[in-house]
């Protein structure tokens, strides 16, 4: 509102100097056209100086047009280059596809018996493993194994089985031991991608109850006389644990009745004395057979006999 006072102010005060200049000698009629003809010409340019004032400028950013990209050298673009695989060389001694053949992982055995351990192993290093090649203890319970060497000779890709003679500890409890193949040089070597892991037994040691031995006692070894004749038999026999044992004696020409034997610890007795009676001449061949807990037969004793 104040521009539009100020606007009106201005127009007058313009009109009156544009009538003190316009020339003398022309007609009212004519001053008063030219006077009114100024006026608006002012007004009108005034107007315009207002508005341009009070609109706000805005700025129209000039979009640049886009060319199509040529085949210049700076357009071509780069081509990416695949990543370099980074080979890692087989070593030369190396073992893989490590299998169980005997006595798998937390496999009973019995409280000092031995056993045999038997692994399956493929030759993934680049060298032949010789017949020198040995199983040797690394850490762990070394089950009374010694440096065994293999015993054969295993070309890089080939398959072989590799033994192990192990005792079991007497104490019941699970033990495990590591072993690794080792060349004639001494190094060592195992599974995995560096080679350096061990392979292992591990077993549970427990007491059975079965018989360890057993034999027959003879009185006399030999005999030459009359005949019939008869000897003193008796027998020692071995447990592992507490238990009753079921027995019996067999020779060439009969076998006794079934006898029994109890034992409160592991340990070993002697039966009682029996008798058994031969007719005639030549060998007798007598054995005990463990009916129970093992139904086995044990080591044959021999007798010459001579009858008169």
């Amino acid at each position: 509102m104040k521009r539009v006072y100020t606007l009106i102010t201005s127009i007058v005060i313009l009109s009156i100097l544009i009538s003190g200049c316009v020339p003398s000698g022309n007609s009212e009629a004519e001053n008063l056209i030219v006077v009114q003809t100024s006026v608006a010409e002012t007004i009108a340019a005034m107007q315009a100086t207002s508005l341009a004032a009070a609109t706000p400028t805005q700025v129209i950013p000039t979009e640049t047009p886009t060319t199509a990209a040529t085949n210049t050298p700076e357009n071509t673009p780069i081509p990416t280059q695949a990543p370099t695989a980074t080979v890692t060389p087989r070593p030369a001694f190396l073992i893989s596809n490590v299998q169980d053949v005997s006595y798998p992982d937390n496999t009973a055995v019995t409280a000092g018996k031995e056993f045999t351990k038997t692994w399956r192993f493929t030759n993934a290093g680049t060298s032949t493993w010789t017949s020198d090649f040995k199983i040797v203890f690394v850490s762990g319970n070394q089950m009374s194994a010694a440096t065994t060497s293999i015993g054969q000779t295993v070309a890089p890709g080939q398959t072989a089985d590799v033994s192990l003679v192990l005792t079991a500890p007497t104490a019941t409890d699970t033990y495990t031991g590591y072993f690794m193949l080792q060349s004639p040089n001494g190094a060592r070597f195992g599974f995995g991608d560096d080679g350096n892991s061990a392979f292992w037994v591990k077993v549970k040691v427990e007491t059975f109850f079965e018989v360890t031995g057993a034999k027959v006692n003879i009185k006399p070894k030999t005999y030459t006389g009359s005949c019939p004749y008869t000897f003193t038999v008796s027998a020692t026999i071995t447990v592992s644990a507490p238990g009753t044992v079921t027995y019996k004696y067999v020779a060439t020409n009969k076998e006794s009745d079934l006898k029994t034997l109890v034992f409160s610890e592991a340990g070993s007795k002697t039966t009682d004395e029996g008798t058994w009676t031969v007719t005639s001449s030549g060998d007798l061949e007598i054995h005990i057979y463990i009916d129970k807990p093992n139904h086995q037969d044990f080591t044959v004793v021999t007798v010459p006999v001579t009858c008169n």
